[in-house]
């Protein structure tokens, strides 16, 4: 075994080891929707795709399409039981329309997958059969790492990281990190291309974090028309900081031997109930 390739299986190993913390950190949601009898709010969308993703990189990784990427295969046949497992959950506690949407999308899912598999093996000749494969698991990969996204638009948008959890954000990271690594070891683009996305989808994450993580302690706007303040209390605040600042601008300028402003001749902010 070469330099080469004793490095690329230590860091397929810590990969499988990263993306197996990642396959469980759903399983809290999971166990709450099966305490409580009911999928609830969530959605069963993510898990389907992230099946179909694993169900993809397990073909592609199979000795008959490529070579050298038994890694490849073990974490994602571990997805595509976790995802499994996941989905068998959900869906008997999802109710009306969701269900009846979940089964569609799995057949779906499926069927789509089965025609795969059909026009790589029968189909397809030799020396197109990986690029087939590997072409569609790479965006399906690449998808899935750009979902979160919407997450960060809605982080600047609130200025609030509480939907954007930092482990999450960074076992994401050093997961892509790892597999953009073993696939430039690989040589196999279709794992490089959407890893090194990744990367800079978890940087871009992890920068959010740490700028809007104590957002609130940095920036505390004062809010006049809280309704939770009186009428009368906003007066005093208001008439406070005036005087403050009148005051403020006396000793600093105390040399011309002016006395200082009275607070009743502060310039008075008027607002309306």
């Amino acid at each position: 075994m070469s330099s080469t390739d004793t490095a690329s299986t230590a860091i397929g190993i810590i990969g499988n080891i990263t993306a197996v913390l990642l396959f469980l950190s759903p399983a809290p949601t999971f166990f709450e929707i099966w305490r409580k009898k009911s999928s609830g709010s969530y959605s069963g969308v993510p898990y389907v795709s992230s099946l179909a993703n694993c169900l993809l990189w397990v073909f592609y990784g199979l000795p008959i399409l490529t070579q050298g990427l038994v890694l490849v295969i073990t974490i994602n046949g571990f997805g595509v039981v976790l995802e499994s497992i996941y989905l068998a959950i959900f869906v008997p506690f999802s109710h009306g329309r969701e269900r009846m949407r979940m089964l569609v999308f799995i057949a779906v899912v499926l069927i789509v997958y089965a025609i795969i598999v059909i026009l790589t093996l029968e189909v397809l000749p030799n020396g197109k059969k990986a690029m087939f494969v590997g072409i569609i698991a790479a965006v399906i990969n690449t998808v899935m790492y750009a979902a979160p996204l919407a997450v960060m638009k809605h982080v600047i948008t609130t200025k609030n990281v509480e939907s954007m959890p930092f482990l999450l954000s960074l076992c994401t990271f050093i997961n892509s990190c790892l597999w953009a690594i073993y696939g430039i070891l690989k040589v196999d683009p279709y794992i490089i291309i959407p890893n090194v996305l990744g990367v800079i989808f978890g940087i871009m994450q992890l920068v959010l974090y740490g700028y809007y993580r104590d957002y609130d302690t940095r920036v505390v706007p004062i809010d006049v028309d809280d309704s939770m303040t009186s009428h009368r209390k906003k007066k005093e605040v208001i008439q406070e900081a005036n005087q403050a600042k009148h005051m403020a601008n006396y000793y600093s300028n105390q040399s011309d031997g002016t006395p200082p402003p009275s607070p009743n001749c502060a310039r008075t902010i008027y607002y309306s109930d």
